[in-house]
């Protein structure tokens, strides 16, 4: 894991950011060149500095190539005093299903405990129909608080806004886990 740079547009336009299929419960438009992502992720790195979101890019271990992101971002502003921070993240469909998205959130969770101690909720809203994501997060140690209704925007899986589930790890959870170890 490490931060966006510019030349990891080619990469990411490939690999996901002009795939609608794999932008599908995502807000993000689907790129249509590789100079819009470059914006995008001139974005993120503005974002970044800015202290307002934090991105990864997720690079496999062997080649160096981009294969995902994830991203940590204060629900409210200023970030130094929100105490929830909201998780997202996106993986190139040839990586899915090998856990390393699960690795990345344990590790980007970990590292934000540690950091932030004015920190005591992540949260992760998750489309009603991705599956896939709705058991990373409970792997992840994330629970399922509730429904709501017409929550999120998905412009490529529907028209309109979408149902969510609302997931949460709170720093009660984390350290009642590490007492029970």
């Amino acid at each position: 894991m490490r931060e966006p740079r510019p030349g990891d547009a080619e990469q990411v336009f490939a690999g996901y950011g002009a795939r609608a299929d794999v932008l599908r419960f995502l807000d993000w438009p689907v790129q249509v060149s590789v100079e819009e992502t470059r914006r995008l992720l001139s974005y993120e790195t503005h974002r970044w500095l800015k202290g307002v979101a934090w991105v990864w890019m997720l690079t496999c271990r062997t080649s160096g190539q981009v294969i995902g992101q994830i991203e940590l971002k204060p629900a409210s502003l200023p970030a130094e005093t929100s105490h929830v921070m909201r998780l997202g993240y996106v993986l190139s469909p040839t990586r899915q299903g090998q856990g390393l998205m699960q690795e990345a959130v344990e590790v980007v969770l970990a590292q934000a405990w540690a950091v932030l101690p004015h920190v005591w909720r992540m949260e992760a809203w998750c489309d009603v129909d991705n599956e896939p994501s709705a058991r990373l997060l409970g792997r992840a140690g994330f629970v399922r608080e509730g429904l709501a209704r017409r929550a999120l925007s998905h412009p490529h899986a529907a028209p309109h806004p979408r149902d969510a589930w609302l997931y949460a790890f709170t720093r009660d959870q984390l350290a009642a886990s590490s007492s029970a170890t």
